[in-house]
């Protein structure tokens, strides 16, 4: 169905909301990203002191905090049978 009707666009780009009704479509590019991340990580610097939580633990102003997102998007606590590519996640 996909390929007909954008083989029927010939050249035009299809309506964002049709994009946006292809779920199994969404399903498989948000799993490749899952599994082949842009980055390995992410990082920002914490803008003003925070505390994390009721553990009193201060992390500083202009502090460096870095995500690791490939670990995060295979830890099976996450996502189960990490290493499985599976669009209906």
């Amino acid at each position: 169905m996909v390929r007909v009707y954008i083989l029927a666009l010939q050249g035009s780009e299809p309506p964002l909301d049709f994009i946006n009704k292809l779920e199994y479509l969404n399903g498989v590019v948000s799993e490749t990203l899952r599994m082949y991340p842009i980055a390995s990580r992410i990082e920002r610097a914490v803008p003003q002191d925070y505390t994390l939580g009721d553990t009193g633990t201060v992390v500083p102003k202009s502090s460096l905090i870095s995500v690791p997102v490939y670990a995060v998007h295979h830890d099976p606590d996450n996502f189960p049978d990490p290493y499985r590519f599976d669009p209906t996640r």
